[in-house]
């Protein structure tokens, strides 16, 4: 197998002196080399432009991604500002609506009112005595 790679690869003196006119059957193979050039060639711009898209391709899964992060971790931050305000909302809410504050008022009234009751009731029965 090696006798045959040699006699291929070494080629005879006749085939590279120059001013010798090529055989028709070297003529077939420089055009089939030619045309199988051409092919791979243009196989190779397809894959060029496949490789090329292809990253192209990542790049844009990859800001996606990042965007996608961004949203979810705005999404949490939002939902976290939405707690925080109900929380706010409602503390305040019992703030207002206390009986706290009102029940020292309440009671003093009720003191008073029921003083001033009674003080009336004793004036009017010692002035129509």
């Amino acid at each position: 197998m090696m006798k045959q790679f040699r006699r291929w690869y070494l080629p005879s003196p006749q085939r590279g002196s120059l001013g010798a006119t090529p055989s028709p059957d070297s003529s077939r193979r420089i055009a089939e080399l030619g045309q199988t050039l051409d092919q791979l060639e243009e196989r190779l711009r397809h894959l060029r432009t496949g490789v090329t898209n292809l990253a192209q391709l990542h790049q844009l899964q990859e800001q996606l991604e990042t965007s996608s992060d961004q949203v979810s971790l705005a999404e949490a931050e939002t939902q976290s500002v939405q707690q925080q305000i109900e929380e706010l909302e409602a503390a305040l809410t019992n703030q207002f609506f206390s009986w706290q504050p009102f029940r020292e008022v309440f009671w003093q009234v009720v003191r008073f009112g029921g003083l001033g009751l009674v003080v009336g009731w004793l004036i009017r029965g010692c002035a129509s005595s």
